[in-house]
């Protein structure tokens, strides 16, 4: 009886939400936005998930084009972005799908033996949560891609397509290819795409390419770079310490039989050094460089390996941190296979802890996948995304000034001469920094940065007098729009972005500048 009336008010629910909200709209712009460019990997996204629930359940779409318009939607979210936009994407499924008699429910629910799952009051809210959680399963299983040290089988039924194809697929409104132009990252020839989402003043189709810096442009002249584009997906920021969490995933993959761990220097050495502790093995050090191969040397121990070889034959274990298009995997493979063979290793197997599904070259074993462009934390100061960022100052390159030190006295003048630093980007001058700082501090400001080897082409400060928070985010706005309008990003680079301390401020310079800002300590990017 109890469940007779769970599923009376359920329906009663859907009948009043229905009513309440319609989403012709909402529904129709779906349907208008789907791609019709290329598509991710060959993978059941949560769309596709959600239609194949909803068909066990008996469900019957009223409005079959658009429904397929909302699952390659979905799709193209992901878990991550089903999960932000559940709010919004609730209602629309509903008005699609909730037309169901009280019949069919009742039967369903009384005896069909219904999943544990399946909430009466709500069945496609629980349906799309659980098709979420199902992806999200699935997801993280593809991630074990070898079966045994021997076979290589991969997780992800990846298409080994040219690396420039790994960058477009996440954006949802690409159109058509209309041509082509060569852009700076080895000289690749990149197709250029009609954008189904924004037109010109003129009402003529938007075209777009991930790079604005092309050696030959449309005679229009009417090539959009994707950094100015709101709808195209947001990179993803991982921390340190999501790091760790990371590789406690890659342990759970590793086969038996590891006898030596071997890490790729600087930022594989992380994760190589706790794998090696996990497993109690001795570590080596790669040493590579782009032009003049490389070597591997012992790395040193403590007491508790008194060796620093492998007792006997066995697997040596490669270690990197990311893997984006597998030209260094390439490089580390002529390194190590000759110089373990001579060693005595019986295989050599390579782990990495972030990979892009669509690398042109990928490891045995991984953890994560993640498309480009996706910032680390340990390198992204100092990469090749450096020449891209603007920066905060207070926050990112020093602690954040406390309320009791920022009385405008010498406690202040005491801060700025000796802020502990945070991240130090030192492989060449920062493009701008944007600070609340005010202007009359530039001298302190600028022997800090002398001191502490950072070079800064352009340092934007406050204007003197009183500071407040709209004044600062304003300020830092302004002068964002205006670097991505002095550098447009290229694929090299990828899109030019802001590093913000503030998790309050990053979310408004990322609206009123319209592009992306990341905050380190939300350890998110905002568009």
């Amino acid at each position: 009886m109890a469940l007779f009336f769970h599923v009376l008010i359920g329906h009663s629910l859907d009948l009043i939400r229905n009513r309440a909200r319609p989403d012709a709209f909402a529904v129709e712009s779906f349907a208008r936005s789907q791609p019709s460019g290329p598509v991710l990997p060959k993978q059941r996204g949560p769309g596709t998930e959600f239609q194949a629930i909803l068909k066990q359940l008996g469900f019957k779409s009223v409005w079959s084009d658009s429904g397929n318009a909302l699952k390659s939607h979905m799709d193209h979210l992901g878990v991550d972005g089903c999960v932000r936009d559940r709010r919004s994407l609730i209602p629309v499924l509903r008005r699609g799908h909730g037309s169901i008699s009280l019949f069919k429910k009742l039967r369903m629910m009384c005896v069909a033996r219904p999943p544990a799952w399946l909430n009466p009051l709500d069945m496609v809210g629980s349906a799309f949560d659980e098709a979420v959680r199902r992806t999200r399963i699935a997801k993280k299983s593809a991630g074990l891609a070898l079966e045994s040290l021997t076979e290589r089988q991969r997780g992800l039924a990846v298409d080994h397509r040219r690396f420039w194809e790994s960058l477009t697929p996440a954006c949802g409104f690409l159109g058509a290819v209309v041509g082509k132009a060569r852009v700076n990252i080895r000289n690749v020839n990149a197709e250029i795409y009609q954008c189904s989402k924004l037109t010109r003043s003129d009402h003529q189709p938007t075209l777009c390419v991930l790079s604005s810096k092309v050696k030959r442009k449309l005679s229009d002249n009417s090539i959009l770079s994707c950094d100015r584009c709101t709808h195209f997906s947001a990179p993803r920021w991982i921390s340190s310490r999501r790091m760790i969490d990371d590789i406690h995933l890659l342990l759970d993959r590793l086969p038996q039989g590891i006898t030596a761990v071997a890490g790729h220097a600087r930022s594989g050495l992380m994760p190589a050094t706790y794998v090696s502790m996990a497993l109690h093995v001795p570590m080596w050090i790669i040493r590579s460089t782009e032009n003049s191969g490389g070597d591997v040397i012992r790395s040193g121990n403590g007491w508790r390996i008194d060796h620093g070889g492998p007792e006997k034959p066995g697997a040596l274990l490669i270690v990197d941190d990311n893997c984006m298009t597998g030209n260094s995997l390439t490089r580390l493979r002529h390194i190590v296979r000759p110089w373990a063979k001579e060693h005595g290793f019986d295989k050599v197997l390579e782990a990495i802890v972030y990979v892009n599904p669509l690398a042109q070259h990928q490891p045995d074993i991984y953890a994560v996948t993640v498309p480009w462009p996706c910032y680390y934390e340990w390198n992204f100061f100092n990469g090749t995304f450096s020449p891209g960022f603007a920066l905060d100052f207070d926050g990112i390159l020093c602690r954040d000034c406390t309320p009791e030190e920022d009385d405008d006295g010498e406690r202040y003048l005491e801060f700025l001469r000796t802020a502990r630093p945070r991240y130090l980007p030192r492989r060449e001058p920062v493009k701008m920094i944007v600070t609340g700082r005010r202007e009359k501090y530039r001298a302190e400001t600028m022997a800090w940065l002398d001191r502490h080897g950072v070079g800064v082409e352009q340092l934007i400060m406050h204007p003197n007098g009183e500071r407040t928070f709209e004044s600062i985010v304003a300020l830092k706005s302004q002068w964002f729009a205006r670097f991505k309008e002095q550098a447009p990003g290229n694929l090299k680079t990828g899109p030019r972005m802001f590093v913000e301390s503030d998790p309050v401020q990053a979310p408004e310079i990322a609206r009123r500048a319209g592009g992306n800002v990341i905050c380190p300590d939300a350890e998110s990017v905002y568009q």
